[in-house]
């Protein structure tokens, strides 16, 4: 993947996170990109908060998979970490100037899962990758 690839699909992410975050009614039936079994499963109202995790995760599996394939020490994967929870909460505070919307820090924690669950699935992938290639010799 060419890094202006990868840079461009994390601005896509990143602004799909901020534009869900920040329309004006909260309700993913009214997104016509949005699949409608996906919209119906958001919009119940005990998936109003985990549905944050999702866009993470693939954000999570997005930077994790640039940072193994650029053999990036871990420091950088607990700063992508940071930064994903970072965009979380720009979310979530962007929803305190809309008349519709509510600050929850529910939704901050669900966002941050998340990300975590994302970039560990690619984290646990490079070290049994690593750890077969160190048997291999």
């Amino acid at each position: 993947m060419s890094q202006r690839l990868f840079y461009c699909l994390l601005i896509v992410g990143a602004g799909l996170v901020l534009y869900l975050s920040w329309l004006p009614a909260p309700k993913m039936g009214l997104v016509w990109f949005i699949p409608s079994k996906v919209a119906v499963w958001a919009d119940e109202n005990r998936n109003d908060t985990i549905r944050t995790a999702v866009p993470l995760v693939g954000l999570g599996w997005l930077v994790g998979g640039w940072l193994a394939l650029q053999h990036r020490p871990w420091r950088q994967w607990l700063l992508a970490g940071m930064a994903l929870a970072g965009l979380v909460v720009v979310a979530e505070v962007g929803q305190l100037f809309l008349a519709n919307r509510s600050f929850d820090l529910d939704d901050i924690g669900w966002g941050i899962v998340g990300g975590v669950v994302g970039l560990g699935t690619i984290a646990a992938l490079r070290v049994a990758y690593l750890a077969v290639n160190a048997l291999k010799g």
